[in-house]
């Protein structure tokens, strides 16, 4: 094996390193946008049953008037 000296510059090592930060940003952004999409998501869900509760809520004290 024999030792040979590879030599970069600085600024293009400087160059692959800021590539692939923007790569590892680019994804972690896109990860993110489909984590808030499912918060969202879950949100609006949580929203309905929230709502639905409260008219089943409204309806049985309107049965429960009624049955008195």
């Amino acid at each position: 094996m024999s030792n040979e000296t590879v030599t970069y510059s600085l600024e293009a090592v400087l160059t692959r390193i800021e590539s692939k930060i923007d790569s590892l940003e680019k994804r972690m952004d896109e990860r993110f946008d489909k984590v808030d999409e499912r918060f969202d998501k879950v949100e609006d869900r949580l929203t309905k049953v929230e709502i639905g509760q409260a008219e089943l809520k409204a309806e049985l004290k309107g049965d429960i008037k009624v049955l008195d």
